[in-house]
């Protein structure tokens, strides 16, 4: 029976496309007390690690990622203290090419999780800050916080969890680092909780997009000044299709070169007319200006929930939840009146005028 539903659990986002009414199939399919082991971590406040692991695999870059064990420790008052004997793996391209603490994906063991009442869902993904000291932490909380923001405007988001890491070295016991750092839902998690297929492959365009998510997802990526995405490329997107949808909802992630992040490495393309990620420049197609200004009505409504989110989040100082604010404080400033939509968001977008040069290219 266990391994029927797991079964049903894992291609029931695929088997719903072909359903005309999912909601009586999903009552009946899905054990409500089962989570997986991302959902298990979940919860409100920091949730703290511990790894015992050989450090020097953190840092060394690896051309094709390995698998090291690590012994892992949950303690928290929102988790039960337990011991678990997982993978870390190298992941990621940019990130693990240039920071000297390359990000990881933890790698439970079915087994375990099957043993502890979880579904058998094994890989979490972890970022940590990119450089040593305060100033990575930084970066890393405030690309948390992101995530968070997106959240507020929409479920159909990447869900994070905070996290404090600490890693102690297998060969030296007195060897330690901490970071501060964040777990990312499974991309299947999301298509599941959302009844919906996920889609990874490139070759879409935006009018494969329904209209309200992708003008929230491109009005989105210009607040937090972010212009590393494409949806031609699924570069830094995945795409969520439901059974009763022709088209797909973008959904962001990696945001750590977002001008609201502004990390020191993160540059913006040589072919955009920015000098500085913290520029905001549009990356959307065109949209009609009732639906437009209805998105931006969306964002003023949601303005104090964000506001409350990042000034009165514990673990950046007074001074960096200000400077925060105040980037996304010029974006509600610029978007108040009407006669500044179609200064920031023009008819004739650069995303357009990218896909007229790359059709002339082809030719």
């Amino acid at each position: 029976m266990k391994k029927l539903l797991l079964f049903l659990y894992l291609i029931l986002p695929f088997f719903l496309l072909a359903q005309p009414d999912s909601s009586a199939i999903l009552e009946d399919t899905i054990p409500k007390e089962r989570v997986t082991a991302f959902q298990y971590l979940q919860q409100d406040s920091i949730l703290h690690l511990h790894f015992k692991t050989h450090l020097k695999n953190l840092k060394k870059f690896e051309d094709k990622p390995k698998k090291h064990t690590a012994k892992l420790t949950l303690s928290n008052t929102g988790v039960e203290k337990k011991k678990w004997k997982v993978k870390l793996e190298q992941r990621g391209k940019l990130r693990r090419d240039i920071c000297l603490y390359k990000p990881q994906r933890i790698k439970f063991s079915k087994k375990q999780l099957s043993k502890r009442g979880l579904v058998p869902r094994r890989n979490v993904k972890m970022v940590m800050r990119c450089q040593g000291g305060k100033s990575g932490d930084r970066l890393v909380l405030r690309e948390y916080l992101v995530y968070r923001l997106y959240n507020i405007l929409t479920d159909k988001s990447y869900q994070v969890q905070l996290i404090q890491a600490t890693f102690e070295d297998s060969l030296k016991a007195d060897k330690t680092f901490q970071t501060y750092g964040f777990l990312i839902e499974p991309t299947k998690e999301i298509g599941v909780k959302n009844w919906a297929a996920i889609s990874e492959s490139q070759g879409k365009t935006a009018s494969d997009m329904g209209e309200k998510p992708y003008l929230l997802m491109s009005v989105f990526q210009y607040m937090v000044g972010n212009t590393d995405w494409n949806i031609e490329k699924a570069h830094n997107l995945k795409f969520l299709k439901a059974p009763a949808d022709n088209l797909y909802t973008p959904i962001p992630y990696d945001f750590d070169f977002t001008g609201f992040v502004n990390a020191a490495y993160a540059e913006p393309n040589v072919a955009l007319p920015i000098d500085d990620v913290t520029e905001r420049l549009f990356m959307g197609a065109y949209q009609k200006e009732a639906l437009l200004k209805e998105t931006l009505q969306l964002f003023h409504d949601k303005k104090e929930k964000m506001k409350k989110l990042v000034l009165d989040f514990p673990y950046l100082s007074e001074k960096e939840r200000k400077k925060s604010w105040a980037y996304l404080e010029e974006f509600f400033k610029k978007t108040e009146k009407l006669k500044h939509y179609r200064r920031l968001f023009p008819k004739k977008t650069f995303y357009q005028d990218m896909m007229e040069l790359e059709k002339r290219k082809a030719n």
